[in-house]
């Protein structure tokens, strides 16, 4: 119908047209437009859909990425608190420690001060002991000298001659008191040598105690330091675990 219309109108078929044809023509225009209309209609929604599709699926992934990236901070800061948590309540451990080992060394500065009061007071002892000593010796073998070391019978001579019976008898009493006074001064000695070697032990004793109290303080000294020396460590980790954790939150 369309077709026939079209030659009509071109002159080869020069009659006039009829109403049918005419409402055929325009149904073929209408229809012939419906379908340009409907196919590039399609045409610019399938361009639009694909040019706004592209922002939108970008949009949505990098989305994805933020909120991805979003847990793995949360997930880090978490695990950094609980960290820094554990550093701290490790670090209290570390200062009590330090504290105890303070302590500890002043105990045992105390202690070798007291000692070595002692030990000077002992030596000090020791010393007059030992001058008694000799000056006991000195006199004891004096005395020996004297009596002991004269020429045989002169003692016996004072007492065979012409003295009175009185005489005689207190010449042998004195001579007993002598001995007797010898051997208190010999026991005196012994006591004092006795006293001697007790005090010697002793301050060999407080010596060797005295020095395993200074191997102490040495250890302690060096666990103090290596004491320290963690909680520097443990700040350190903590400061930086603080930095990480600011950097994630901004």
């Amino acid at each position: 119908m369309g077709m026939l219309f079209l030659l009509k109108i071109s002159g080869f078929f020069p009659c006039r047209l009829s109403d049918n044809e005419i409402h055929g023509f325009l149904l073929c225009v209408l229809t012939l437009l419906f379908v340009v209309v409907s196919v590039m209609g399609d045409c610019v929604g399938t361009r639009g859909f694909a040019r706004a599709s592209g922002p939108v699926t970008e949009d949505a992934a990098r989305l994805k990425q933020l909120e991805k990236r979003l847990r793995e901070t949360q997930q880090q800061a978490e695990s950094s608190q609980h960290q820094e948590k554990e550093l701290l309540e490790w670090l209290h451990v570390i200062s009590r420690e330090r504290h105890s080992l303070e302590l500890a060394i002043q105990r045992l500065q105390h202690q070798l001060q007291a000692l070595g009061v002692s030990m000077a007071g002992e030596e000090q002892q020791l010393q007059q002991l030992s001058a008694a000593m000799a000056r006991q010796r000195d006199e004891f073998n004096h005395r020996l000298k004297v009596r002991y070391m004269t020429p045989p019978g002169v003692l016996l001579e004072k007492l065979v001659g012409q003295q009175k019976l009185k005489d005689k008898i207190n010449q042998v009493t004195y001579l007993k008191y002598i001995l007797i006074y010898d051997r208190q001064r010999l026991s005196s000695f012994a006591r004092l040598m006795i006293e001697h070697q007790r005090i010697k032990q002793l301050l060999e004793k407080q010596r060797q105690q005295v020095t395993e109290m200074k191997g102490e303080k040495r250890l302690k000294l060096a666990g103090l330091e290596e004491n320290i020396a963690k909680k520097n460590k443990l700040l350190y980790k903590i400061r930086g675990k603080k930095e990480y954790y600011a950097a994630l939150v901004k």
